[in-house]
């Protein structure tokens, strides 16, 4: 378990960026967070970009898990016809979040432009 504030290592920075901060209650492993460094650079991540391309993939990880968590609010079936409501402020928060990961896979590209393999990798 870490998160360093003054930011020393590249897993500090995606803790930071993806806001898994809390040293009490992480949502990712360190070993998880090392693994999608190590994944990001032999997909031609530059190593400045390495850092913002993992913790893309990092936060798309928890997104999905607090969407399994959450599931439907309310489910309704009749005859063919089938109502989920997801949920308005989780979900939407959700939804604000995975924009915000789109902006740090912008800033892996933009760092590891000299890598096209890397776009269609991510």
């Amino acid at each position: 378990m870490s998160f360093d504030p003054a930011l020393p290592t590249d897993r500090d920075w995606m803790r930071l960026l993806t806001g898994d901060t809390d040293t009490a209650n992480e949502q990712l492993a360190d070993t998880t967070l090392d693994a999608l460094l190590v994944e990001a650079v032999a997909h031609g991540a530059s190593a400045a970009g390495a850092k913002y391309c993992a913790a893309a993939q990092a936060g798309e990880l928890m997104a999905a898990r607090w969407q399994v968590t959450a599931g439907p609010i309310a489910e309704k079936t009749v005859s063919k016809l089938r109502l989920v409501y997801q949920g308005g402020s989780q979900s939407s928060a959700i939804e604000s979040y995975r924009a915000y990961l789109t902006t740090l896979k912008d800033k892996c590209t933009q760092l590891s432009l000299q890598s096209p393999s890397l776009l269609k990798a991510w």
